[in-house]
């Protein structure tokens, strides 16, 4: 099984997806191992099932000769900014409720370091990122979108119903794109294919996208940034490792997947961003902070480079009278995500053409509101829009659970027996 598994991470333009299934068994091991979690979408499971609901409301199909899906509603994920406001065992019991401990413990490694780093994001921008938990296996890069956009999980598979449409019916731009990029990693390794060999590639991704459960690739991250009509950054571990810590191969999903398909005007500029570690994705979420300035000139190395746009929604794509969400969407809370590593290498951009080669910050720039800072040479800002009615009644059912803890505690030993009392009474 190993052998078998070293070949899937190495000869990547050539494998068999049968294979890589089993890859995800084998790096992340029995679901049931990671702890009993009690997410916002478990606090009130009918609201859940209509937030996916307009999930799927919000999802249309482009007309014309490029039939890709999109999203008409701007909408990003935060804890709330009330966590803040917890005693600290209260904080700490809720964060292990929804954060994926071990996933967080991989990312922040002293050694090589892959989320909050940066000092200056995390203590003078109040930024830090946390992996919220959910689903293994196959679904696991579906559930972290949706959990980093609505808060939920994709249980509706409307993520992958688009996914797999988009990649059928808008085949020939995203084939094109996808050939290009592949084919020039492939010359890179001295290794070529065939148009045969190509298409039939490309033909089993589309399969993978369509089957429910299969695992997805670095196409299906790029697709989805074209569904969410944004950026998806990915901050990802540099070598896949079996649960047993033998390394498998390298992995080649951090970085950059920029909707290139789409027009810059079109897009919002605030990015999505998920975590990758062992064979799975992870949503990665900041806490709301209303004390972060949206410019925060003191902080950056040139205080006189501005943006080069900041875009709200663009109305040519859906219903225009969305537009007015869009619109507010500026006064909302700000976070930061650093566009380099922990070395202040840039990111990989993927899925470039030749052409674009050698100009990853330039795009990066046009996709994203970038700024410097010191100890950061470049981070891109996420300004979150006001979470929707929905998902704000969801969040507020899953706090009076804190609530009612924190109410109880007036000491340390007090906290610990409230936590124990709720701990025994609830799910």
């Amino acid at each position: 099984m190993l052998t078998v598994c070293v070949c899937v991470c190495t000869c990547w333009f050539h494998c068999s997806y049968d294979q890589s299934d089993m890859l995800s068994v084998l790096l992340i091991g029995a679901d049931e191992g990671r702890g009993r979690k009690r997410l916002p979408s478990y606090a009130m499971k009918a609201v859940a099932d209509e937030v996916r609901h307009q999930v799927v409301r919000c999802i249309q199909q482009l007309k014309g000769s490029w039939p890709c899906f999109f999203v008409t509603y701007d909408a990003l994920f935060g804890l709330p900014e009330e966590i803040s406001t917890f005693s600290l065992p209260v904080r700490e019991r809720l964060f292990q409720d929804v954060v994926d401990s071990e996933v967080q413990k991989e990312l922040e490694d002293p050694e090589r370091p892959v989320i909050n780093w940066c000092s200056v994001i995390t203590e003078k921008l109040g930024t830090r990122l946390y992996p919220l938990w959910n689903r293994t296996l196959g679904d696991c890069l579906l559930d972290s979108v949706l959990q980093a956009t609505w808060g939920v999980q994709d249980r509706a598979a409307s993520l992958r119903i688009a996914l797999a449409e988009s990649l059928n019916d808008g085949k020939a731009r995203f084939y094109e794109r996808w050939r290009e990029s592949e084919n020039l990693q492939a010359h890179s390794l001295h290794y070529t294919l065939d148009e045969v060999q190509w298409r039939s590639d490309f033909a089993q991704l589309q399969h993978r996208a369509a089957k429910a459960g299969a695992s997805l690739e670095q196409l299906h991250i790029f697709a989805l940034a074209h569904i969410l009509r944004r950026p998806i950054v990915v901050y990802g571990i540099k070598y896949v490792k079996s649960f047993r810590g033998d390394n498998l191969g390298l992995a080649r999903f951090q970085g950059v997947y920029l909707p290139l398909l789409w027009e810059p005007e079109v897009c919002w500029s605030s990015p999505v961003c998920l975590a990758y570690t062992r064979g799975h994705f992870s949503a990665l979420v900041p806490v709301e902070n209303g004390m972060t300035p949206l410019t925060p000139t003191e902080l950056m190395v040139d205080p006189s480079c501005q943006p080069r746009s900041s875009r709200g929604r663009p109305s040519m794509l859906g219903d225009s009278s969305l537009a007015q969400h869009a619109a507010s969407s500026a006064d909302g809370y700000v976070a930061w995500m650093p566009l380099v590593d922990a070395q202040n290498q840039l990111l990989p951009v993927h899925f470039l053409t030749m052409d674009e080669l050698g100009l990853e910050e330039e795009l990066l720039h046009r996709w994203l509101d970038c700024y410097s800072f010191n100890g950061c040479r470049l981070a891109a800002r996420q300004v979150m829009p006001r979470q929707h009615h929905l998902v704000e009644s969801l969040m507020d059912t899953w706090l009076s659970h804190y609530r009612r803890i924190e109410a109880r505690v007036e000491s340390p030993a007090d906290a610990a027996i409230a936590l124990a009392a709720a701990l025994d009474g609830s799910p």
